[in-house]
């Protein structure tokens, strides 16, 4: 009969108690409870609290799941209500200036930006900034689009949208940064313009995955100065939320997949060659908020499409199992 040393190479320790702290890897045999056990990494979805207001094509950040924002979208009428996420709860928050959808969020929940979008009856090129009460006027965008990258990179002083629906004749391949004061284009363009894609990262390494105008897979890495294109996502995806704002570690949550096909639940990681799946949310959806500011490990999504309220955590964390037959 096989031993657990002739197959690993090494003999488990007997402990008449589970060691603390232990790492995900470690096993042992509890001679107390004469029970093998080790550590497994563990990562899941939880349901958060309710937004106070349903609604969909609305955007997000914060840096952690217990310091959140978010504004604009449909309810079902255009939205200008803002709410602030404790980690438990919402809670309503000063109104943005102009109700707006489908415009670029990003920086945390005491210093975000909501950029251009779509009013009423036009595409704003207004950047709104959030001090964590209220909102006042910031520059002007160089390129006024909705449907911009589902969430885009960066901090009040040093942000990055790209690409987005300009209107008839269709998607803008347009990079812009901006420095808490004004925006400037970038010579760097998509190689591919686009509109609901999800986007993420920062002014010198930003990541942008995926479209419906053209539906594609298709991945492209921003350096700084250029775009250029890496792995594919795994289908078509298109008008989902992210997570993480890292080009080597970064969520893609829910959306559409290939036309024609439901919504989804599915959740997939690049870390930054390749793409794998990690744990699936609980309710389908797509143009809710997701937040790039947050690491992947402490993901948040807020509302969606069809108009909802719920609020999903992501979480990661190292949890002691005992090993049996079964």
């Amino acid at each position: 009969m096989s031993t657990f040393k002739a197959i690993r190479g090494k003999a488990i320790k007997s402990l008449t108690s589970d060691p603390s702290p232990a790492a995900a890897g470690e096993i042992w045999y509890n001679s107390t409870s004469q029970t093998l056990k080790g550590v497994q990494n563990v990562s899941a979805w939880s349901a958060g609290g309710t937004l106070g207001t349903a609604r969909y094509d609305i955007s997000g950040t914060g840096a952690t799941q217990s310091a959140y924002v978010v504004a604009g979208g449909y309810s079902p009428s255009l939205s200008n209500l803002t709410e602030k996420y404790n980690g438990t709860s919402w809670s309503a928050s000063n109104t943005m200036p102009a109700a707006v959808f489908a415009g670029a969020m990003f920086g945390t929940q005491t210093a975000a930006v909501y950029a251009s979008g779509k009013l009423s009856t036009a595409i704003t090129s207004t950047t709104s900034e959030y001090g964590g009460t209220s909102w006042t006027a910031g520059g002007a965008v160089t390129t006024a689009r909705q449907q911009i990258s589902a969430q885009c990179g960066g901090t009040l002083t040093a942000g990055i949208i790209f690409g987005g629906y300009l209107g008839p004749p269709g998607g803008s391949a347009a990079t812009e940064e901006y420095d808490g004061t004004s925006w400037t284009a970038q010579s760097g363009a998509l190689n591919l313009a686009r509109w609901n894609g999800m986007g993420t990262g920062t002014q010198t390494a930003a990541v942008m995955a995926g479209s419906d105008s053209p539906a594609t897979s298709n991945v492209e890495e921003w350096n700084g100065t250029s775009w250029s294109e890496v792995n594919n996502m795994p289908l078509v995806r298109y008008k989902g939320m992210v997570a993480g704002n890292s080009q080597t570690d970064y969520n893609v949550i829910g959306g559409n997949t290939n036309p024609g096909a439901a919504l989804s639940t599915t959740v997939i990681n690049y870390d930054g060659t390749n793409w794998s799946s990690v744990p699936s949310i609980a309710t389908a959806r797509n143009t809710g908020a997701g937040s790039s500011q947050n690491a992947t490990s402490q993901g948040i999504i807020a509302g969606g499409a069809p108009a909802s309220n719920a609020t999903e955590e992501y979480s990661t964390g190292n949890v002691t199992k005992t090993f049996t037959t079964s």
